[in-house]
């Protein structure tokens, strides 16, 4: 942890040394169990390219409108070789610069809106081929979920992927479900096929609970995409019922005042209704 911790904050003059050998864990489909297997790592190369990250935090307010407030913001310094291999947004950003074809200095790149707790994830991720999230104040799940974003900024699919199986791992062993800010998290940082909004939706379907509180705070505070996708799934996956439609077996039951159980119809307490009139008893 020390070595990536001096890496993040290194000057241009000290690259750092090669990498270990790289493995990939692939985790999966349930999370259960991980199959190792050998990959080829690109090697590094190239100068190393300033990107700094954060300065402004993007929120969507209740009505829908986004605004941006001043945020902390963080320096990376990484090798060019790396950027281009897997990222196709910084490969298209440095494919044409002279400075990135032999060591020099390469120009700064800002990511004011992402997270530099997110960022410092991938580049442990292009280095080591690990991934270690910084937790700090936000519990894991909000953590990855902000790294998956980051990773769709920079289109990065394979970390995308690791992200996901990180997730999906984290939500078994733990036994839990995204709650509303992890939700707003995916919902406000990612594209409207985004896999990871399926992924929310789909999880909260199959595995969702709650007491009406917890049920209320979800549907109020998340986003409201989130809502639309929920319903439409829940509609469609759950079994259409079975019998008479309560409508055509008692349609007194949505009569005012009906609150029996039994198919009868009760009036409220010392409250009368004549002839659709309300009165007091």
């Amino acid at each position: 942890m020390a070595r990536l911790l001096s890496l993040l904050r290194m000057s241009p003059s000290s690259p750092p040394s090669a990498p270990p050998p790289a493995k990939r864990l692939r985790m999966s489909a349930l999370g259960e169990s991980a199959v190792e297997s050998t990959v080829k790592w690109p090697a590094i190369s190239g100068p190393l390219v300033v990107i700094q990250v954060g300065g402004l935090l993007r929120q969507v307010n209740d009505d829908g409108n986004v605004t941006f407030i001043a945020a902390p913001n963080e320096t990376f310094h990484v090798h060019s070789s790396l950027l281009r291999a897997h990222s196709k947004y910084f490969r298209a950003l440095l494919q044409d610069d002279p400075a990135t074809a032999e060591y020099g200095h390469a120009p700064t790149i800002y990511l004011p809106d992402q997270d530099p707790a997110a960022f410092k994830t991938y580049v442990q991720y292009l280095y080591y081929n690990e991934l270690n999230p910084t937790f700090g104040k936000y519990g894991k799940g909000r953590r990855l979920m902000q790294a998956y974003v980051l990773g769709e900024c920079v289109g990065d699919s394979v970390f995308q992927d690791r992200i996901i199986d990180a997730m999906i791992a984290y939500c078994i062993e733990q036994k839990v479900v995204p709650n509303y800010p992890i939700i707003n998290v995916v919902y406000n940082g990612t594209a409207e096929d985004s896999p990871a909004r399926r992924l929310m939706v789909d999880l909260m379907v199959w595995a969702g609970s709650g007491t009406k509180a917890e049920v209320h705070k979800t549907t109020s505070k998340a986003h409201k995409d989130f809502i639309d996708d929920l319903l439409e799934a829940l509609l469609t996956a759950r079994p259409r019922p079975a019998g008479v439609r309560p409508w055509v077996e008692r349609p007194e039951s949505y009569h005012v005042g009906y609150y029996g159980i039994k198919g009868e119809v009760k009036k409220q307490d010392a409250v009368m209704y004549v002839a659709g009139t309300r009165k007091q008893g």
